[in-house]
This record gives structure tokens, sequence and C-alpha cells, in this order.
């Protein structure tokens, strides 16, 4: 039993220093997912919206968050990222999660609208949970800071605007392509060697099934190598579909049924 209260009395510090730190905002767009792409077109729009309302804004995407330390500790952040800033009237923090999508506003500021954080907090929610929970990050951020930017300046709330994505790598590396030329021909070849010569039906749904989650597969690698994170919602199952489809009618137009497996 003393062992035991030992041991325990020895955990304690590690469990407090176990507990997730608030991430260190070295840029005006900080994302320790690795989900949201287009971080220097965000960066430059955090930009803009400081030069156009004068107030420092910061934009922090985490996996979850623990809302009392951030609510604690988000001014005193903010004070030592604005302290060689005497030309800015304030400054916000936009903080958004990705596991249990929500938004967290932290901010010490003189606006056209001065409006308590929980309201200027509701505003933004209900225009950008929809996107974040369909995975759409991009488009929810700039949602964010463009409804954000019109609640501080005493404006009224934009539009819905369309922000498409920014290339990752090139047109070939998109989470939805298919497997290419190439590539589907030796996928086909190993298959081929790999199956036994049964019954059309059986070999086409042979190859649809291996083509369909070889498919899945590929889109998750793609997400991976432009993203270091893969998110289901992101993955295209039409592709995989359309895939698995186009490989059972291929299959059964060009092979023939074996007459040894119809009369054994």
């Amino acid at each position: 039993m003393n062992r035991l209260l030992i041991l325990l009395t020895l955990l304690l510090p590690l469990a407090a220093l176990s507990a997730a730190p608030v991430p260190i905002m070295r840029t005006l767009f900080t994302d320790v997912t690795g989900t949201v792409p287009g971080a220097e077109m965000l960066t430059h729009k955090a930009e803009l919206f400081r030069q156009r309302t004068g107030i420092a804004l910061y934009i922090l995407v985490v996996p979850a968050m623990n809302e009392a330390s951030l609510l604690r500790d988000g001014k005193r952040m903010l004070a030592r990222a604005t302290a060689n800033q005497p030309e800015m009237t304030g400054s916000v923090m936009i903080v958004i999660t990705t596991q249990k999508p929500q938004v967290l506003l932290v901010g010490s500021y003189q606006a056209a609208q001065q409006l308590p954080d929980h309201i200027l907090r509701l505003m933004v929610e209900n225009q950008t949970l929809a996107y974040f929970h369909r995975g759409l990050m991009f488009q929810g951020v700039n949602t964010a800071l463009d409804v954000l930017e019109a609640a501080l300046t005493n404006q009224p709330t934009p539009p819905l605007r369309w922000y498409p994505p920014p290339e990752q790598n090139g047109p070939d590396s998109v989470a939805g392509n298919s497997f290419g030329f190439m590539a589907w021909a030796c996928a086909w070849i190993a298959f081929m060697m790999l199956f036994n010569y049964t019954s059309r039906f059986r070999y086409a749904m042979k190859f649809t099934l291996a083509m369909t989650i070889g498919n899945i597969g590929w889109q998750a690698f793609c997400l991976w190598l432009a993203n270091r994170a893969v998110s289901v919602a992101n993955i295209s199952l039409g592709w995989a579909l359309m895939i698995g489809v186009a490989t059972f009618f291929a299959v059964w137009l060009w092979t023939r049924k074996r007459h040894s497996a119809d009369n054994p």
C-alpha cells in the first residue's frame, strides 16, 4: 500500500505535465493538425484583416482544446504576440477544433461595433460549423474571417462565397483521382495472377472488390502525402465506385467463361 501511494505521488507531476499545452503561435496562421490547405493564402488574408480593421488577427487550428486553458492563457498569448505592434487597436484569436468542430474567440480590442465575445462566437459558428463538419476547412476558415470582419466593422453579414481549396502538389495528387492508366493496367495484371480463373461473374466480382478497395487506399495515400493527415470525409467514394463498376464490366465483357468452371 505504501509503495502504491509513493508511486501515485511520483506520477502526479507527470499527469500535470501531460496536459495538452496551448500551442505557440509563430505566425498569423497556425495549424497543428495539418488539415487546412492554403496556409499562405490564409496568412495573407489575416494581414488584410489587420490592415482593414486595425486589429491583429491570429488563427489557431487544433484537434481539440481545453476551453478554460485557452480563455485563461489566450489574452496573455495575444499580448506577447502583439507587444511590438503599438499601432494596433487590439488583437483577437480565433481557435478552431477539428475532432469536434467548434469555434472559440479570445481577444481584447476596440472595434466599431463592440460586441461580447459570446455573441461574436455565435455569429461565426452559425456560418461555419456546417463547413467544418463536412471537412471543408479552407472554406470554413475563410467564411469565419469574413463574418468576423463584418461584425467588427459594423457591416452587414457578407453573402456566402465559395472558396475553392488551393491545388495540392498538382492535379495528379488530388485525393479523388483514379489510378491512372499505367497503374490501373499493372493492378489488372497483378490481380489476374493472384486470382484463380473461376466463372465470369465471380471473377469480375473479385476484380471489382479489389479495385474499389485499392482506389480508396490510393485516395487515402494521396491525402496523407498532401496533408500528413487522412480524413474519411475527404475520400471520394464516388470515384472508387466508378472504378469498381468500370472494372466489373471490363472483366465481364473481355473474359471468356472457362468451360471447366461451369461443366465440372
